[in-house]
């Protein structure tokens, strides 16, 4: 979200995407810790660590206990409540838009231990679903009078139009074959002092940002889907960061075929500036200033899923924005190779199991995609919007850079309708940040009038805090890599990033806190586990070789869950210290994420020894075998 000084309104970012990579089957660890300034690995300012050991299987006692057998359970077909309305209409002449999500009967093999080159695997996956998709076309046109608008083999659904009687019919008779209808029109919108220099040393990042230097750059871009970006700004030339430009609304499936539509086909961010300055605050050069660039050195791919319009001589800027834009934008993303994403938007859909865009990122994560989007802007409680309520993103809330302790009277917090704790996190907002020169509530462009390259403005927002947490999370990934973890999976960057932060506790308010970027020393595994089995890590700490003094620890563990379940895997966490005495524990039902914060007593360091991790595996999902579960353990000064 975003808001000018003078005006409000909404913003929302999501975040990163990763084709996972290959990894141990049944679990992995890194330890990394400090070393000297002489070993050329430390900042002064933070630290970076190098790998202590790394191993295919991690140094963890596995415990198994007698395992119960849970009972398949079939996804129920839903129907939107706007087609339910429609359906329940006398009015049988008129034609209606359905998005029709389909049930997977022959589930395509797992993809990311089989695939390393996603164009091989979308090529795959294609000519697995070919033969059914055939036949479902013929029977739509030929059976139901429908027209094929588009496909979407992110969803496994087809976008068509149909006479009403048809749709309804279509509805009772095809049941087995779908899990949604939903309209395809959801709509929804962007939410919406100090330079970003002032929030970045709020989150510690600088010295991260500064010791990747001689590391090599991701591979793929970081994907800002939202308003389409002014890439001819200062802040993104010499260096370059934009890479590409694209219209999700009239480019076509790819995005990036102007022939379609050649009159409407527009890249440009125009009356709204939203696109140009969530990317400015992703990944921003220095051209304004060391005080004004970006989190990360990031590449940008930029997909416009907002329509935007403008009446000359009037301060009016229409937005509008169709959810299967959004579906199109995240499978293009992805097809271009990008691994990290960020929505700082939302649609009107509140039900996790009736929306399509919430399907389309969970199957983004589920293909290794790093997603991060906005809490929202409408100071809402429990009613969190698709796709903040996702539970495979990581959804961010605000505080007041002037005041990191004060939540934004702004953000939207939870719970989810189902139970779980949003914003995941928070970070600051209320920045100095480029801006197109004509965008913004009552700052249009006037006719020959085409902005500026070299315009900034103050903006506030979930909008402008989700994408600090994105270039984040993009330094986090290319320093994991740098440890040894190639290609790592979504659900690592997860935990790491809930393990850095600030939080003493988790609400509904804060997540696990704000964004803290500083540690001392971290430890990472990854572990595939099942109904009730356990794991322990252990953590050795030797407080005489840590110069900077840590006094406290966090521990994380993030799982992927399917959004549309209303059962959440029970997962424990304990930590224990040398001495074998409990110094935290959490077993907060119905999420998908754990976190303990332990603080030692009396403002002193950490004691030396071996800590024990537990991460208790109690019941599964009634569809799930078993659980992946991902762990980082960091400590540092208070």
């Amino acid at each position: 979200m975003m808001m000018q000084v003078a005006a409000i309104f909404a913003l929302l970012l999501i975040i990163p995407l990763t084709i996972y990579g290959q990894s141990p089957l049944n679990g992995g660890q890194i330890i990394v810790k400090n070393q000297d300034l002489s070993n050329g690995l430390l900042n002064p300012n933070g630290g970076a660590a190098a790998i202590l050991s790394s191993a295919p299987q991690p140094k963890d006692q596995i415990g198994k206990r007698r395992r119960k057998r849970q009972a398949i359970l079939v996804h129920q077909p839903q129907i939107h409540s706007t087609l339910r309305e429609l359906f329940d209409s006398p009015n049988d002449k008129t034609d209606v838009d359905v998005h029709i999500l389909f049930r997977e009967h022959q589930p395509f093999p797992d993809h990311y231990s089989t695939f390393d080159n996603f164009s091989q695997y979308l090529s795959a996956l294609n000519t697995h679903r070919e033969p059914t998709n055939a036949e479902r076309r013929q029977k739509l046109i030929n059976d139901y009078g429908a027209e094929i608008l588009n496909e979407f083999w992110l969803t496994n659904s087809m976008f068509v139009k149909m006479p009403l009687e048809h749709a309804r019919r279509y509805a009772q008779e095809q049941e087995q074959h779908y899990i949604l209808l939903h309209p395809g029109h959801e709509q929804g919108g962007v939410w919406g002092l100090q330079d970003l220099g002032v929030a970045r040393q709020a989150v510690g990042s600088d010295w991260l940002y500064n010791a990747q230097a001689s590391l090599n750059n991701l591979q793929g871009c970081i994907a800002v889907i939202d308003s389409g970006v002014r890439k001819t700004h200062t802040v993104f030339n010499s260096p370059n960061r934009i890479n590409l430009t694209l219209d999700c609304i009239y480019g076509g499936s790819s995005c990036a075929d102007a022939s379609i539509n050649p009159t409407q086909y527009d890249v440009d961010d125009d009356c709204l500036s939203h696109g140009t300055t969530v990317a400015s605050i992703i990944s921003a050069n220095s051209n304004a200033g060391d005080s004004l660039h970006g989190m990360s050195p990031a590449c940008i791919n930029s997909y416009k899923v907002v329509q935007t319009s403008h009446s000359a001589g009037t301060s009016t800027c229409t937005t509008y924005l169709n959810s299967t834009w959004i579906v199109t934008a995240i499978q293009a993303a992805l097809a271009n190779g990008d691994r990290i994403i960020n929505l700082s938007l939302y649609t009107n859909c509140l039900n996790q199991s009736l929306c399509d865009v919430t399907h389309a990122v969970d199957a983004a994560h589920d293909l290794g995609a790093i997603i991060f989007v906005a809490s929202g802007n409408d100071a809402t409680q429990g009613q969190q919007k698709a796709p903040a309520h996702s539970s495979k993103v990581l959804t961010i809330g605000a505080v007041d850079l002037l005041n990191l302790t004060h939540t934004a009277t702004y953000q939207a917090s939870g719970p989810t309708s189902d139970g779980r704790i949003k914003p995941d996190l928070q970070a600051p907002s209320g920045l100095c940040t480029a801006y197109n020169g004509c965008g913004g509530i009552g700052n249009w462009c006037p006719t020959n009038n085409n902005g500026s390259n070299n315009g900034f403005w103050t903006v506030d927002g979930t909008s402008v805090s989700t994408p600090i947490v994105t270039g984040a999370a993009y330094l986090l990934k290319k320093q994991l890599i740098s440890y040894g973890a190639t290609n790592p999976e979504p659900g690592l960057i997860y935990s790491w990033i809930l393990s850095l932060t600030n939080g003493p506790q988790v609400t509904n308010t804060t997540g696990a806190g704000l964004l803290s970027l500083g540690w001392r020393q971290c430890t990472f595994m990854w572990q595939t586990l099942y109904a009730n089995q356990y794991i322990v890590n252990n953590f050795d700490i030797d407080s005489a070789s840590d110069s900077y003094g840590s006094k406290r620890m966090d521990v994380a563990i993030w799982w992927p869950e399917d959004s549309k379940q209303t059962v959440r895997h029970q997962v424990s966490l304990k930590l224990t210290s040398p001495q074998g005495i409990l110094l935290a524990q959490t077993n907060a039902p119905q999420q998908v994420w754990q976190k303990i914060t332990y603080i030692q007593p009396g403002n002193t360091r950490l004691p030396s020894g071996t800590y024990q991790i537990r991460i208790d595996v109690g019941t599964l999902q009634p569809a799930a075998n078993y659980i992946r579960v991902f762990l980082t353990a960091c400590t540092r000064p208070e």
